[in-house]
């Protein structure tokens, strides 16, 4: 904003509306098929981009659906249900990525917060 122009830092097709991670990331959803989802993130400085997966898991029996994530560090977690919204928060200088989760009936079951520190995502 200083200079008054604008930067394209990730251009594609099919993907979500770019929120902020912090000061120095975004993070947007990208189509990747029926049941999964890409996730970038992307240094609004340096431009590198990382990208992760949600996959949305049921099985045939009566467990609950799941998300499988993949985050942008190589890290993996199960997440009761499945995801609704992905936002992020910041509180007391700490940057959190938060996803709202519903189960299979369209209800909200909570929601799962990972604490960002740049360089990975903490349970």
């Amino acid at each position: 904003m200083e200079n008054g122009k604008e930067d394209y830092i990730f251009t594609g097709s099919r993907i979500g509306e770019p929120k902020w991670l912090g000061n120095e990331h975004v993070f947007f959803t990208s189509y990747c098929g029926s049941s999964c989802q890409g996730i970038y993130l992307v240094d609004v400085f340096n431009k590198e981009t990382e990208q992760g997966v949600l996959s949305y898991m049921t099985s045939g029996d009566d467990e609950p659906v799941y998300t499988y994530f993949q985050d942008w560090f190589g890290h993996e977690f199960k997440l009761n249900g499945w995801v609704e919204e992905i936002r992020s928060e910041t509180v007391d200088n700490k940057t959190y990525l938060i996803f709202n989760m519903r189960d299979d009936e369209q209800k909200s079951i909570g929601q799962k917060k990972f604490l960002f520190t740049g360089k990975a995502l903490k349970e």
